[in-house]
């Protein structure tokens, strides 16, 4: 299970990862059961989920999401591997 903090305003993006032929058959990555979201944690304005998805699925946080979509402009390729966080 990953587990991500997070604060108004944030978020969590859940793609498909780049190796993944897009026409796979969504019952595959649904074949272990849902994606599960727990919340774990309460404090004040931040939140603690944690996320439970098929290893096919990437789990980005919206901040390294952001910061990938500038590297990719800035090098003409930049990867998502480094924002990834896989469950």
């Amino acid at each position: 299970m990953l587990v991500l903090s997070r604060k108004p305003g944030q978020s969590v993006k859940i793609e498909l990862e780049e190796e993944l032929p897009w026409k796979t058959p969504v019952g595959l990555l649904f074949a272990d059961g849902p994606i599960e979201i727990i919340i774990t944690q309460v404090n004040g304005q931040q939140v603690k989920l944690g996320i439970v998805a098929h290893p096919d699925l990437k789990i980005l946080r919206d901040d390294l999401d952001a910061c990938d979509n500038e590297e990719a402009g800035a090098d003409g390729g930049g990867t998502a591997k480094k924002g990834l966080i896989n469950s």
